[in-house]
């Protein structure tokens, strides 16, 4: 049997494409066992698309913003402090009773020169009178005296409204010598707070006694009364031949609005003259130096 001619190409062309097929998907259905050879894909990377837009601000000409939001993005956990106790003192604590303020400084003087009687122990007065209601915190005496004989002379200071009085000078130089300092005429301080006692004072060239000297009684006496009232300075001569004068008296005085308290001064405890120690005896070292 014979094909016709034209039926025979087409064919065979039909069945060399159906084994080349055929044989192609044989290839991809069943690859060969050895399978440890990787294979890879390629991948065209891709360019990233911008989400966002970013913005640049000038700095010189930015407005700083007052109020800025802060984020907290975490949440801590804290452990509870136990509270702290705070106990008291318990102790007394005295009002404060001084005011604000400084003592105040002042000065009140009699000018009034008066005469003294020679020999005579009664003497002349001098009188100031104080109006001022706060109270003495300080007080020292100026005395302006002529006199031939200082030896002679006693001064006394009362407060007549307290009735206190102490004497300020008496007869300097006695009774080293029965008569006292012959020299002429006072020019004196009085203060508590001097070293040096007027009683003891005697130069060769008048003034006899000059410069600030502790009184022979001291002034803080009358520490802490009012400074009101009427101060009386008594001078007198105390032995014969001799006269003179007071020229001037002066009163110098710290006031403050309320008394303060003295301070009190240390006693000095009483030690024995003799002491032993472990079978040795001798004069104590209190004793030498009071000695």
């Amino acid at each position: 049997m014979q094909f016709p001619h034209r039926y025979f190409y087409p064919a065979i062309i039909g069945l060399i494409l159906s084994i080349f097929l055929i044989n192609s998907y044989q290839a991809n259905a069943s690859p060969k066992n050895d399978s440890t050879v990787p294979t890879s894909t390629l991948v065209t990377p891709l360019r990233p698309t911008p989400t966002s837009t970013i913005q640049y601000t000038d700095l010189a000409t930015a407005t700083p913003s007052t109020t800025p939001t802060i984020t907290n993005t975490s949440s801590p956990t804290i452990e509870p402090t136990p509270p702290m106790l705070f106990t008291p003192l318990l102790f007394h604590q005295p009002p404060n009773l001084v005011p604000d303020g400084e003592p105040v400084d002042l000065l009140f003087c009699n000018q009034e020169s008066i005469d003294i009687p020679d020999n005579n122990p009664s003497g002349a007065t001098s009188l100031l009178t104080i109006d001022e209601s706060r109270f003495l915190v300080d007080l020292d005496v100026r005395i302006n005296v002529t006199h031939s004989w200082t030896g002679d002379i006693k001064t006394r200071l009362t407060h007549q409204e307290t009735g206190k009085s102490i004497d300020l000078i008496d007869r300097p130089g006695v009774p080293a010598t029965s008569s006292g300092c012959e020299t002429d005429n006072i020019v004196v301080i009085l203060d508590d707070d001097i070293s040096s006692p007027v009683e003891n004072k005697c130069a060769d060239a008048a003034p006899a006694i000059s410069g600030s000297y502790i009184p022979n009684q001291p002034l803080h006496t009358f520490d802490g009364d009012r400074l009101s009232g009427s101060w009386i300075l008594t001078i007198s001569d105390n032995n014969n031949s001799d006269v003179g004068k007071l020229n001037d008296w002066c009163l110098a005085a710290a006031v403050y609005e309320i008394p303060l308290l003295p301070t009190e001064i240390p006693q000095q405890p009483e030690l024995p003259t003799q002491a032993f120690t472990s079978g040795i005896s001798g004069i104590s070292i209190w004793q030498l130096l009071q000695d």
